[in-house]
C-alpha cells in the first residue's frame, strides 16, 4: 500500500502544471472563454496592419479560425518568436519558390502579428498547449525534482502534438527509465499507412535517444494479447486496412447493418442495446455507441428514451444554441441593430416580461413573488407581432405609441412595446459612449433586474402539469448560468478601459458561446456511453455500435487549420527550413498524408475498442435528406470476411422492435394501413400491456381513412363533422359575405368561419388598395353632400380634386401607419386616385342629374334592429353642373320647390332565416350605399349599391345558385325591416358601380358617354310603373344630353344608335323581374340559403365548388364572358381534396334543364 501511494497518474496537461508550480509561475490558466477576448484585442488591435487577413478579420467567426491556427502552430512547437515577420520576408526575397507563393507568405506574416500580439496579451495567463513547451524547457533547467528517481511510463492514445514530442524529448534526456506504450506495428508490412504518423514519432524518439547514448529496448514480443487468436474481432484488428483475408467465421461478432436513414440507425440501435440487455444478459456500461457525426446526439436522446435506455452523452455541445445564450444574442442584436426583426426576435425567445394586471393572459408565467410581472403568452407575442406586420411598422414607429386603432389587440401590443422596447431604449442611451467593461455590467444587470433572468430559469425547470422541479432541467440551466456568470466576468476584467462598438462586443460575446460547451457528467452508474469516433475514450466495452459509417465520415476528416487551407498548410510543412523557422520543427506540421494515416488509425482504435461485438451501421440518407455511399472500412471488413453479409435494418420483425411500450405504439402506429398477422399479434401484445384506446383510436382513424378510400372517386372532397362540432365551431348569426361563401364552397367556409384561419394583410398603401381608398373617397365625399345636392352639383373638377386627396391622406392615416412624408411616388399615387376620384364623381353628378334616386346611408350596418332618420334633400329647381365639366338641368325636377318634408325614418335588421328544425339564422353585413326615391303615393324605393374598382355585372341565373347574392340579401334584410312602416319601401333594385378612373377628364362631355357606356350602375332593377318611369327619364334624359352634344358638332345620330344608346342604358330583360318575378328569385335564393344551412350545422363540409361564367364588362361596351370556380385563387384548394375534380357547373346545369323542357 505504501508503494501504491508513490504511483502517480498525469495528463501532458497536469503535469506541465505541476512543473511550473514548482519553478514559481503564477500565472492564471487560460481558459477558451479568456483566450476567445484575448485574440479579439488581439485582432482589433492589428486591424490596421493586415493584408492577406484584413478583410477576413471582419468576419464573425475570424477569431475562432485564428485561435485554431494559433493552436495548430503552438502544437507543433512554433510560437510567436519563430513566427518573425521580417525573417519570413527576408527568406521569402532569396527563395524563387517562395516567390511563386507570395500570398501564403503574406498571410502568414498576418497571422504571425496577429499572434505576436496575442502571446503578448497571453503573458499575464497560462495556456495549455504553452504550459506543455515552458514545462519542457523547465524540465532543461534541471531545477524540476519531479522525476527524480522516478520511473515514468508513457501510454499513447492516438500521437503526440508536437509539443508533446518536445516534452517527451527532455524526459527521455533526464529520467532514469522511460517505458513509452504505442498501438503499432513497427515491422514494414501493408498496413504500413495505418501507423505511420507514430512510427515517425517512434523514429524521432529512437534517434534523439542514440544522440544522447541512451540504452534503449524496443519490445514487440511478450506482450499479453487482450484478445485470443482466432477470434473474428482479433482477426479484424490484425487484418483492417490491409489485403488480408480471414479464414474465421464473423458469426454475430461483426455485423453490418444498412438503414434507409439515420432515424432507422438510432432506432435499430437501441432497439439492438434493449435485446443485448434484457435476452443476453449484458450491462449497459459495457456497450458504447461512437457516432462518426454529431448531429446524431439529439436523435439519440429521443430514441434511447422511447426505449428506457440509461444514456451518457459524451459529445461536445456548445451553449451557442441554448435558448439562454439566444436571448443575450438577441439583445445584443437589437441594440447594436435596432429593427423591427430583432426586437420581434428578442420577444420570441420567451424570456420576456410585461407588468401583470387583472386582464393578464392566465398562462403567463409570474416571475416574482410580488405577481408583480408576467411573462409573455403566445398570444400576446402573436398580437404584437401580428400589429406590426398589419401596419407595416418600421424600427422608427416602435419608439412612440401605438395609437393606430382602439381594439383590445392593439392595446396588448402598445402594453408589449411599453414593456419591452421602452427599457432596451434606455439601456442603449445608458451604452452610449461606454468601455466593454461598462457595457457587460449595464447587459447582465439589465438582463437580472429588469428581464428577471434567473426567474425565468426557475420556471421553464418546472413540469407543465405537476409544478414539481425538472431535477435535469434545472442541472442543465445552472450549469448555463454558471458558465455565462464567468463569461461576462471574464469580459468586465478584460475589457476594462477598451472602447468597443457593440457589433464587435456582439462578435466577442457569439465567438466566446460558439466556444463553450457544456460538460454532463453521467447520470447512472450503468449506462451505455454514447460519444465520437475520435475522442471519446472508454474501458471494458464488450459491444460498441459505430453509427454513421458512411463515405467521408468514417474516418473521419483531419482537424482543420485554421486560416490556412490544407493546400497552405501542406505548403508551410513542406517549406519550415526555407522560411527560416526553427530546425526544430521541422516536419512537426502534419503533412496531408499524415493527417490522412491518422484519421486512419483512429477509426482503427474505434473498431478494434469492443472485445465481444462490433456493430458497423450505416444508412442511404443523411440528417438533411443528402444521399450518402458506405464507408470504404465496410467494404474492407466484406473483404476480410467474405461470408460476412450486409442486413437491412428494416428486415428485423416486431418482436425485435418492440421492446418497450412506447416502441410498441410506434410500430403499430406505423402499420395504420396492414392487415398482416404481425399487426395483429402487436394488437393483441398491446391490448395485454393496458393500451387498449390506443389501439382502439389508431383503429377508428384507420377505418375512416379505409371509407374514405373506398369512396373516393365517388366522394372526392367529401368531409364530415360530427354535430357537436359543427354546433361548437359555427355561428347562427352570419354575414351575407359569409353566407355567400357558403353557396360556392362548404369547405372553404369551414376553414374561413368555423377554423376562422384568416391570412395576415399589411395595411400599406400600394396598387392593391387603389380600390379602398377610391371608396373613402366616394363615401365620404357623396356622405357630405347628401342632404345638400344643389351643393354637390356645384362642385368643379379642381373642387372634387381636392376633396378626394384631402380623404385619401385621412384614409392613409386611418388605414396605414401614415408614413409618407418626402415619399415622392406616394404623393404622385395619390394625385392619380385623386383624379380618379373625381372622374366618377363627375359620372355620379350626371346620373344624379337624369335620375331620382338620391343617396341617404353609407356603410350602412345591418347587425341591430334600429331605425335611422332619412334626410331631406334641398335643392333647387336648376341643377348648375359647372361648365368646365358638363353643364345641364334636371328637366324632370320644373316644379316648385317643395316644402319640407315630414321625419321619415328606415327601419333596419338583420335578414332572419327559419329553418325546417324551427331555429332561425340571422344575416347582417354593412351596405355601402342606399339610394332611395320617394313617389307622391308615398311610396319609397330603395337601391343598394356596392362599389367595384372595375365593372361588375349581375347574372339572375348565377344568383340562383348562390352567385352574387350578397347585395340580395341586404335588399331582401331592408325590404323585410320596413314591412310596416308608414311609408312603404319597395326594392328598387341592386348596383354595381364602377370605381376606377373613367377617363372623364378627357373630354366635358364624356361623363353623359360613360353612362351610356360600361361606366353606368349595373345590376337588377325591379320593374313596376314608379320604377319604369324613373329608368326612362333617367335614359331619355341622358340620350338627349348626348343627342345635344353630338348636334354641337355637327354630328346627327340615326335611329339604330339610338335604340343602341337606350339598350345599353336600360337593364337587359334577364336582369330587370317585375314585382311578382322578384318574389319569385327571394324564394329560390332563400330557399338555397336554407338548404344550406342545415348541411353545415350537421357537419357536412365537402368540397363541391361551384363552377360559373361571368360578363367582364369593358369601358368600351365590350363583354367579355369568363369561366371562374371557387377553386381560383383558394387558400385551402391544396388541402380539400378535390383539386377541381368534382365541381357544380352552373352552365352545365341550365343546359340540363334546357334540354329537358
Amino acid at each position: 500500500l505504501t508503494r501504491l501511494r508513490e504511483i502517480h497518474i498525469e495528463t501532458f496537461s497536469s503535469l506541465s502544471k505541476k512543473i511550473l508550480a514548482e519553478a514559481f509561475d503564477k500565472r492564471i490558466d487560460a481558459d477558451d472563454t479568456i483566450k476567445n477576448i484575448l485574440m479579439h484585442k488581439a485582432v482589433r488591435e492589428q486591424k490596421s496592419a493586415l493584408s492577406s487577413l484584413a478583410r477576413q478579420a471582419e468576419k464573425a467567426g475570424f477569431c475562432k479560425k485564428m485561435l485554431a491556427t494559433v493552436s495548430m502552430l503552438k502544437s507543433a512547437g512554433l510560437s510567436s518568436n519563430s513566427l518573425d515577420e521580417t525573417v519570413i520576408r527576408k527568406n521569402a526575397d532569396k527563395n524563387e519558390q517562395l516567390k511563386n507563393h507570395i500570398p501564403i507568405v503574406e498571410k502568414l506574416c498576418d497571422v504571425s502579428k496577429i499572434q505576436a500580439s496575442y502571446e503578448g496579451y497571453m503573458s499575464r495567463y497560462l495556456d495549455r498547449l504553452d504550459a506543455i513547451s515552458e514545462a519542457a524547457k523547465a524540465l532543461s533547467s534541471e531545477k524540476s525534482g519531479i522525476f527524480e528517481n522516478a520511473d515514468v511510463y508513457v501510454d499513447c492514445f492516438n500521437d503526440f502534438t508536437g509539443s508533446q514530442l518536445q516534452f517527451l524529448l527532455k524526459l527521455i534526456e533526464i529520467v532514469e527509465n522511460i517505458t513509452l506504450g504505442f498501438t503499432v506495428e513497427l515491422n514494414k508490412n501493408d498496413r504500413e499507412n495505418l501507423f505511420l504518423g507514430l512510427r515517425t514519432q517512434i523514429d524521432k524518439m529512437l534517434e534523439y535517444a542514440k544522440e544522447i547514448g541512451a540504452d534503449v529496448q524496443v519490445s514487440e514480443e511478450n506482450i499479453p494479447r487482450r484478445l485470443p487468436d482466432n477470434l473474428p474481432l482479433s482477426e479484424l484488428s490484425q487484418s483492417i486496412f490491409s489485403e488480408k483475408k480471414s479464414c474465421v467465421e464473423p458469426q454475430e461478432a461483426i455485423e453490418i447493418i444498412h438503414a434507409a436513414d439515420i432515424y432507422e440507425e438510432i432506432d435499430y440501435t437501441a432497439a439492438k442495446i434493449k435485446e443485448l440487455c434484457l435476452d443476453k444478459g449484458c450491462l449497459y456500461r459495457e456497450i458504447a455507441v461512437l457516432c462518426a457525426d454529431s448531429s446524431y446526439g439529439k436523435h439519440i436522446k429521443s430514441a434511447f428514451e422511447k426505449y428506457d435506455i440509461p444514456y451518457f452523452l459524451d459529445l461536445p455541445e456548445q451553449i451557442l444554441f441554448q435558448p439562454l445564450v439566444n436571448f443575450f444574442l438577441a439583445l445584443l442584436n437589437v441594440l447594436r441593430d435596432f429593427s423591427v426583426d430583432n426586437v420581434l426576435s428578442l420577444i420570441k425567445t420567451n424570456f420576456m416580461s410585461k407588468p401583470k394586471n387583472a386582464d393578464s393572459d392566465e398562462n403567463g408565467e409570474v416571475l416574482s413573488s410580488k405577481a408583480s410581472r408576467i411573462s409573455l403568452s403566445k398570444k400576446d407575442i402573436d398580437d404584437f407581432e401580428s400589429y406590426i406586420f398589419e401596419w407595416n411598422l418600421q424600427a422608427k414607429h416602435l419608439k412612440k405609441v401605438f395609437n393606430y386603432e382602439n381594439n383590445s389587440n392593439d392595446l396588448s401590443a402598445e402594453e408589449i412595446r411599453a414593456a419591452v422596447v421602452e427599457p432596451i431604449l434606455k439601456l442603449k442611451k445608458r451604452l452610449s459612449g461606454k468601455d466593454g467593461a461598462e457595457i457587460t455590467r449595464q447587459i447582465f444587470s439589465y438582463a437580472v433586474e429588469e428581464a428577471g433572468i434567473e426567474r425565468v430559469l426557475y420556471n421553464r425547470c418546472l413540469k407543465p402539469n405537476s409544478g414539481e422541479i425538472d431535477t435535469e432541467l434545472l442541472r442543465v440551466n445552472q450549469q448555463l448560468w454558471d458558465s455565462l456568470a464567468k463569461i461576462f466576468e471574464t469580459l468586465e476584467r478584460e475589457l476594462q478601459g477598451e472602447y468597443i462598438s457593440l457589433d464587435e462586443y456582439y462578435r466577442f460575446f457569439s465567438d466566446i458561446c460558439a466556444g463553450t460547451v457544456l460538460a454532463k457528467p453521467p447520470q447512472y452508474q450503468d449506462c451505455v456511453l454514447v460519444g465520437d469516433i475520435d475522442r471519446t475514450r472508454a474501458n471494458g466495452i464488450k459491444t460498441a455500435f459505430i453509427l454513421g459509417a458512411s463515405y467521408e465520415k468514417f474516418p473521419t476528416s483531419a482537424d482543420g487549420t485554421g486560416v490556412f487551407s490544407d493546400s497552405e498548410a501542406e505548403f508551410l510543412r513542406n517549406n519550415i527550413q526555407e522560411l527560416g523557422l526553427s530546425d526544430l520543427c521541422l516536419h512537426a506540421l502534419k503533412s496531408a498524408k499524415e493527417q490522412y494515416c491518422l484519421s486512419l488509425y483512429r477509426a482503427y482504435k474505434a473498431i478494434t475498442l469492443p472485445s465481444e461485438r462490433l456493430e458497423i451501421i450505416y444508412s442511404d440518407y443523411g440528417e438533411k435528406g443528402d444521399e450518402q455511399s458506405r464507408s470504404q472500412v465496410i467494404n474492407d471488413i466484406l473483404e476480410i470476411f467474405p461470408s460476412a453479409k450486409i442486413r437491412a435494418a428494416a428486415d428485423f420483425d416486431d418482436r425485435f422492435y418492440c421492446r418497450s411500450i412506447k416502441s410498441a405504439k410506434q410500430r403499430y402506429a406505423g402499420k395504420i394501413r396492414d392487415n398482416s398477422s404481425e399487426k395483429a399479434a402487436l394488437k393483441s401484445a398491446l391490448r395485454s400491456l393496458n393500451c387498449g384506446d390506443f389501439v382502439d383510436k389508431l383503429d377508428e382513424i384507420r377505418s375512416q381513412k379505409t371509407q374514405k378510400s373506398a369512396d373516393k372517386l365517388k366522394d372526392i372532397g367529401a368531409h364530415r363533422l360530427s354535430c357537436e362540432t359543427a354546433k361548437r365551431i359555427f355561428d347562427r348569426n352570419l354575414g351575407a359575405t359569409s353566407a355567400e361563401k357558403l353557396n360556392l364552397c362548404k369547405f372553404r367556409y369551414f376553414c374561413e368561419f368555423g377554423l376562422k384561419i384568416k391570412e395576415k394583410r399589411q395595411r400599406i398603401f400600394n396598387v392593391g388598395n387603389r380600390g379602398n381608398a377610391v371608396h373613402y373617397v366616394l363615401q365620404k365625399i357623396l356622405e357630405k353632400y347628401c342632404s345638400e345636392m344643389n351643393a354637390f352639383f356645384s362642385l368643379s373638377r379642381n373642387d372634387f380634386i381636392s376633396l378626394a386627396l384631402f380623404y385619401i391622406e385621412e384614409f392613409c392615416r386611418l388605414e396605414t401607419n401614415g408614413d409618407f412624408d418626402g415619399d415622392k411616388r406616394a404623393k404622385f399615387l395619390f394625385y392619380n386616385l385623386a383624379n380618379a376620384a373625381a372622374d366618377v364623381l363627375i359620372t355620379l353628378q350626371a346620373e344624379f342629374s337624369a335620375r331620382e334616386y338620391r343617396p341617404k346611408f353609407f356603410e350602412l350596418n345591418i347587425s341591430n334592429e334600429t331605425e335611422m332618420v332619412i334626410s331631406n334633400n334641398l335643392e333647387n329647381d336648376q341643377i348648375f353642373i359647372p361648365e368646365a365639366v358638363i353643364s345641364t338641368e334636371n328637366s324632370s325636377s320644373a316644379a316648385e320647390k317643395s316644402s319640407p318634408q315630414p321625419e321619415r325614418v328606415l327601419r333596419v335588421k338583420p335578414l332572419e332565416i327559419r329553418l325546417d328544425d324551427g331555429s332561425s339564422v340571422k344575416i347582417s353585413g354593412r351596405v355601402d350605399r342606399v339610394d332611395m326615391f320617394f313617389t307622391e303615393e308615398k311610396c319609397s324605393y330603395i337601391r343598394v349599391i356596392d362599389y367595384k374598382f372595375n365593372a361588375k355585372s349581375f347574372d339572375v341565373e348565377n344568383a340562383k345558385y348562390g352567385v352574387n347574392i350578397q347585395m340580395l340579401l341586404y335588399l331582401f334584410a331592408l325590404c323585410d325591416a320596413n314591412l310596416n312602416n308608414e311609408t312603404k319601401v319597395l326594392p328598387g333594385g341592386i348596383s354595381y358601380i364602377p370605381s376606377a378612373a373613367s377617363g372623364a377628364i378627357e373630354d366635358k362631355i364624356s361623363a353623359f358617354r360613360l353612362l351610356s357606356m360600361n361606366h353606368h350602375p349595373n345590376g337588377l332593377y325591379v320593374r313596376d310603373k314608379n320604377t319604369d318611369l324613373e329608368a326612362q327619364k333617367y335614359a331619355d334624359f341622358i340620350i338627349g344630353k348626348i343627342t345635344e352634344e353630338e348636334k354641337n358638332v355637327n354630328n346627327v345620330l340615326d335611329e339604330k344608335t339610338l335604340k343602341s344608346l337606350m339598350k345599353s342604358i336600360l337593364p337587359d330583360g334577364e336582369n330587370s323581374p317585375d314585382t311578382e318575378e322578384f318574389m319569385l328569385l327571394r324564394v329560390e335564393c332563400l330557399a338555397l340559403v336554407q338548404s344550406n344551412l342545415p348541411e353545415i350545422f350537421s357537419g357536412n363540409i365537402s368540397a363541391l365548388p361551384l363552377k360559373y361564367s361571368e360578363n367582364i364588362l369593358g369601358v368600351d361596351v365590350k363583354n367579355t364572358k369568363k369561366h371562374k370556380c371557387a377553386c381560383d385563387y383558394c387558400r385551402f384548394s391544396l388541402i380539400c381534396g378535390n383539386n377541381g375534380k368534382n365541381v357544380l357547373d352552373i352552365e352545365n346545369n341550365l343546359k340540363g334543364e334546357s334540354e329537358n323542357e
